[in-house]
């Protein structure tokens, strides 16, 4: 087995945002939650649509070092603040799974300026991704 190596977290942060992978980040929207592609972060980072306007579930990152017997690390959130997106312009599509056996998706489209909701659309649910 190869020995530990410590990697500083900005390197992480770096290799993470070009990964072709990818993450996502989680929007809650009318009380349900659901994935996204579409926001800055791209951490499984929490976004909140609430009174037309985008708000981040901003906090400081401390890395945990494994414990003993364990092989991993994590990053733990600290000082959990939720700020308003005001510079954010642009298209977020949002969607989450609504029935597992029929492979039905639900899905929108919103437009925001500086923050403010300006545009929201459902797009049609459909089955199977299509």
């Amino acid at each position: 087995m190869a020995d530990a190596v410590d990697i500083p977290l900005p390197l992480v942060t770096t290799i993470l945002r070009r990964s072709s992978m990818g993450m996502f980040d989680y929007i809650n929207y009318n009380g349900n939650k659901y994935q996204t592609k579409d926001t800055p972060s791209q951490y499984m980072d929490n976004y909140e649509i609430r009174n037309n306007q985008l708000w981040h579930e901003n906090y400081d990152a401390e890395w945990i070092d494994p414990e003993e017997g364990s092989e991993f690390g994590h990053l733990e959130k600290r000082n959990i603040r939720w700020t308003f997106c005001e510079k954010f312009i642009g298209e977020i599509r949002f969607y989450r799974l609504l029935d597992k056996k029929t492979d039905t998706w639900e899905e929108y489209s919103s437009y925001f300026y500086k923050g403010q909701l300006k545009e929201l659309h459902l797009l049609e649910k459909h089955e199977n991704g299509n």
